[in-house]
C-alpha cells in the first residue's frame, strides 16, 4: 500500500510538472509569433516612423475637406504605452503655429485671465473678447461666423458691465450646478462640412514638463475619457493635444433655421434640438443627449450627417474638470495645477476640421502661465 501511494503521488506530480511545461510552452511560442508579426510590420514602414489608418479627410486643390482618407505618419516620440488612437494630422505637424504673447498681467481687464483670439487661426473679435459679461461677443473665422458666450465660475463681471443684474445671473446659472464654466458658440458655417470633420479641444506648440507619474496620470486620462469615450489624448512628444469630437462632446446642440435660434444668455441653458441634422435625428420622438453624443462621437455614423451653411448652430459646452479661475483641473481626489505642465502655453476655447480649418479658436491665458513652471 505505502508503494502505491508513492508512485501516484510521482504520477501527480509528473502530470503537474508536464502541464507547466506545455503552458511555458505555448506562451513562449505566442511571444515568438508577435514578435515576428511586430519585426515584419516595421520593416514595411518608413525609417524612424509607423503608420496608421485613420479617418481624416484629404484636401483637394482648393484646400477643401474632400471626404477621402488617408494614413498618416506618426512621429515615434508617442510612449509605447500611449493608446495607438493618440494621433494628429500632417496639416497640424506643418503648420508653424505660436501663440501669442499676451501683455503683461497689470494690462488684463479682467484679471486673473485673459481671452485671446488666435491669429494663427484666422480668429477675429468684433471689439473685445470678454467673459461674465452676460452679452456675447460677435467673432468670425473662414469657415464660421457667430457670438460667443463665456460664464467662468467664482470671477467677477467685467467693471464696465453694460448689464447691471450681470453678478445675479451668473449665480443663477451656476446655482446648483457643478459646472466650472460655460461656453456658448451660435453662429452658421461658410461651407458645409461633414460632422465627423469638426473636432474640439486643446492643442499645444512645444512639450508639456513636469508630467506626473502613471499613477497621477492614469486618473487624468480616465476624467477625459469618461467625457468621450473617442477622445484622442496626446501628453508625449513636441506637440501634445487633446481632441474630442464637437458634435459628440458638446452638452447640447440646437440646430434652428435662422431667426428661431435660441437666447444663448439663458441661465437655464440650451434645449437640445437636432432634428434639423436629418435621418433619425428628424423622428418624432428625437434622440436623446446621450445617444446624439454616443453616435456623433462614431466616425461611421457621423459622417453621414452635415453641418450645412443655411441653419444657424448652437454648441453649449459646460464642464466641472477644469476650473478656470484657479486653472486647475479638480479629479475630485486631487487637483492638479495646469499651469506648471503647459510650458507657458494657453488652454483654448477651440473647434476645427480635421483639414486644420478652424471653427473658432481663443486663447485662455492665466497669469500663472506667466510665472516659472517649476512653481507648484
Amino acid at each position: 500500500m505505502h508503494t502505491f501511494e508513492v508512485t501516484l503521488d510521482a504520477f501527480i506530480l509528473s502530470i503537474c510538472t508536464a502541464f507547466l511545461a506545455a503552458v511555458i510552452c505555448v506562451t513562449w511560442l505566442i511571444a515568438i509569433r508577435q514578435t515576428n508579426r511586430a519585426s515584419v510590420a516595421r520593416q514595411s514602414r518608413p525609417a524612424g516612423a509607423w503608420q496608421m489608418p485613420l479617418s481624416m479627410h484629404e484636401t483637394d486643390a482648393n484646400g477643401v475637406c474632400d471626404g477621402t482618407t488617408k494614413s498618416y505618419v506618426i512621429s515615434p516620440s508617442i510612449r509605447s504605452s500611449a493608446p495607438a488612437r493618440m494621433l494628429r494630422s500632417d496639416a497640424f505637424d506643418a503648420a508653424k503655429k505660436s501663440f501669442a504673447r499676451p501683455p503683461p498681467s497689470e494690462c488684463w481687464p479682467q484679471k486673473p485671465l485673459l481671452l485671446v483670439p488666435e491669429d494663427y487661426a484666422k480668429c477675429t473679435v468684433s471689439g473685445e473678447a470678454r467673459f461674465n459679461s452676460e452679452e456675447p461677443f460677435e467673432f468670425e473665422t473662414p469657415l464660421f461666423s457667430g457670438v460667443c458666450l463665456c460664464r467662468f465660475r467664482d470671477l467677477e463681471p467685467p467693471a464696465d458691465a453694460r448689464r447691471a443684474e450681470c453678478g445675479e445671473r451668473l449665480k443663477a446659472y451656476f446655482h446648483k450646478r457643478k459646472r466650472t464654466f460655460q461656453v456658448v458658440i451660435q453662429g452658421q458655417f461658410k461651407r458645409e462640412v461633414r460632422v465627423d470633420a469638426v473636432i474640439t479641444g486643446h492643442e499645444f506648440f512645444a512639450p508639456l514638463v513636469n508630467i506626473p507619474g502613471s499613477l497621477i496620470l492614469k486618473p487624468i486620462l480616465r476624467a477625459f475619457r469618461a467625457m468621450s469615450r473617442t477622445i484622442d489624448v496626446r501628453i508625449f512628444g513636441p506637440r501634445p493635444c487633446v481632441y474630442a469630437s464637437l458634435g459628440g462632446t458638446a452638452q447640447a446642440i440646437s440646430v434652428d433655421a435662422k431667426g428661431a435660434e435660441p437666447d444663448i444668455t439663458s441661465v437655464e441653458g440650451i434645449v437640445e434640438n437636432c432634428s434639423r441634422l436629418g435621418g433619425v435625428f428628424a423622428k418624432s420622438r428625437g434622440v436623446s443627449v446621450k445617444k446624439r453624443k454616443k453616435m456623433l462621437s462614431n466616425v461611421k455614423i457621423a459622417r453621414n450627417f452635415s453641418f450645412n451653411t443655411g441653419d444657424v448652430y448652437t454648441f453649449d459646452c459646460f464642464q466641472h474638470v477644469f476650473v478656470p479661475h484657479s486653472y486647475r483641473l479638480n479629479l475630485g481626489f486631487r487637483s492638479v495645477e495646469l499651469a506648471r505642465h503647459l510650458n507657458h502655453q494657453p488652454a483654448q476655447i477651440m473647434a476645427k476640421t480635421l483639414c486644420d480649418e478652424y471653427v473658432y479658436c481663443f486663447s485662455l491665458w492665466h497669469e500663472k502661465l506667466l510665472e516659472s513652471t517649476t512653481t507648484a
